[in-house]
């Protein structure tokens, strides 16, 4: 059999019952997302070295080829993954996507962290996670802001609770 024609076989096969596969594809993916991340993990560690030295060599040669892409985009890159892994709805593009000077819960101002994230780093939040990342339903607020229902001290959590009612108050999902 030809490259070609095995090639037009998967095609057929996959164009038969493609929510199917999407499915089947969907469900790998929650069941081995863990397994993946550690998998990652370990590879990182045991070629830490390896992979800096690369970096260095190609810094040296002007050939750094790393990619600095937009904040935006890459808020839209994690929350498209997520949506996929929670198996929720995903209609939103970067336009959607408006991050703000500072975050409009805390006051703080938004800045990316360099290599990780940071309370100050922006964060894509689900305004009622249940409809997924549609558009109007996301708002970037910071990080802090995000996990604070675990840690917040009582003044932090009353300017959240303020933010979060007046997004009720405009928001069309009720």
């Amino acid at each position: 059999m030809t490259e070609t024609a095995r090639a037009d076989d998967y095609r057929t096969y996959y164009a038969k019952d493609p929510e199917k596969h999407k499915a089947r594809s969907r469900e790998w993916a929650i069941a081995n997302h863990a397994r993946k991340l550690e998998t990652a993990r370990l590879y990182r560690e045991k070629n830490a070295e390896l992979l800096r030295e690369k970096r260095r060599q190609r810094r040296r040669d002007g050939k750094d080829k790393t990619k600095v892409r937009r904040p935006t985009f890459e808020l839209l890159l994690h929350a498209k993954s997520r949506a996929k892994i929670r198996g929720v709805p995903f209609q939103i593009t970067e336009a959607d996507i408006v991050i703000p000077e500072r975050c409009p819960a805390l006051g703080i101002p938004l800045k990316r962290g360099k290599g990780r994230m940071g309370p100050n780093s922006p964060t894509l939040d689900r305004i009622t996670p249940s409809l997924g990342y549609v558009p109007g339903n996301v708002v970037v607020i910071s990080l802090k802001a995000n996990v604070m229902k675990s840690n917040a001290n009582f003044d932090e959590f009353e300017r959240l609770y303020l933010f979060l009612k007046q997004l009720n108050a405009e928001s069309r999902f009720h």
